[in-house]
């Protein structure tokens, strides 16, 4: 399974997508940088808050993780729900919650107030 792992650099963010096993030292040297999609933020990958850089960041992450026609459908949700939350220093997500948050959303999308209470992670 893959790990999304983010890291705010001197002049700007980096995403990495890792195929090492939890624990490993060298994560990021053990798979790949994440293909910015750009369909918003030509300035690059961005999180923590509802923007460009944070659409495109849903947009590429989904598309890696789920294939381009579901992450297209859902990358804006996802921004909202996962990627507008996420700690401004750097973060990790794994494939697998990304994959169980798609598959949430393509069962049928539940009442706003119910959303929160039952996200798959």
């Amino acid at each position: 399974m893959k790990t999304y792992i983010a890291d705010r650099l001197k002049y700007g963010t980096a995403v990495h997508v890792s195929f090492a096993p939890e624990g490993y030292d060298e994560a990021r040297d053990a798979g790949y940088r994440l293909l910015h999609i750009c369909n918003h933020s030509p300035d690059g990958f961005e999180w923590g808050y509802g923007g460009s850089g944070p659409s495109d960041l849903a947009l590429s992450i989904l598309t890696d993780a789920v294939g381009p026609e579901l992450a297209e459908r859902h990358y804006q949700a996802f921004k909202w729900a996962v990627v507008s939350g996420l700690p401004f220093e750097g973060w990790q997500i794994k494939e697998e919650l990304i994959r169980a948050w798609v598959e949430w959303r393509e069962a049928g999308e539940p009442e706003e107030e119910e959303a929160e209470e039952e996200l798959p992670f």
